[in-house]
């Protein structure tokens, strides 16, 4: 080979490598940077949930403290309520065996002499009847026969035995003639 040749293939060579290692060392200080940029985000990220973490636990432990604290007054306040209820319970069994339920007769009672009491909202004594007499119509119904035919209906005349009034008959007619 030629001795020119073999120095400008050698400078060739010199400067590929050259070339070839300043990327290598720009792409290894662009990663560094990029990792230590994102470590430095990681870190910031995890001091502010820890700050935050601590602020939490800093509140509960609190938050605690007041519930021991209340507990005793609340669970105090529980046993007088249940004392009070026992009490009632037990004067209420005793004023029901003193005092038993009186069961109506067969006459009711007689209204009191005294009359009402007290007015009725409505003003003084104010009557208020807006029924009539009485409970209405008496209505008898009748069932129907099993054959489906009421008896008399389709006789001769025209008239129903069922619907045609007929005389009372007393027992003796002699007295009432």
């Amino acid at each position: 080979m030629d001795p020119a040749h073999k120095v400008l293939l050698d400078e060739i060579s010199k400067r590929f490598s050259d070339e070839l290692s300043k990327r290598f060392d720009e792409n290894d200080a662009s990663w560094i940077k990029r990792l230590s940029d994102r470590d430095e985000i990681w870190e910031q990220q995890l001091s502010d949930l820890k700050a935050t973490q601590g602020a939490r636990i800093v509140g509960l432990e609190k938050a605690i403290g007041e519930m021991q604290d209340w507990r005793p007054e609340v669970d105090g306040s529980m046993d007088d309520i249940k004392l009070e209820l026992k009490k009632l319970n037990k004067h209420f069994d005793r004023s029901a065996l003193e005092n038993p339920a009186t069961a109506h007769g067969i006459v009711a009672s007689s209204p009191s002499a005294a009359g009402v009491p007290a007015d009725w909202p409505r003003g003084h004594r104010h009557d208020n009847n807006h029924r009539e007499d009485g409970y209405g119509s008496v209505t008898t119904v009748l069932h129907p026969p099993v054959k489906g035919k009421l008896p008399g209906l389709g006789e001769p005349g025209g008239q129903n035995k069922c619907l045609r009034a007929t005389p009372l008959q007393f027992q003796n007619e002699a007295t009432h003639n």
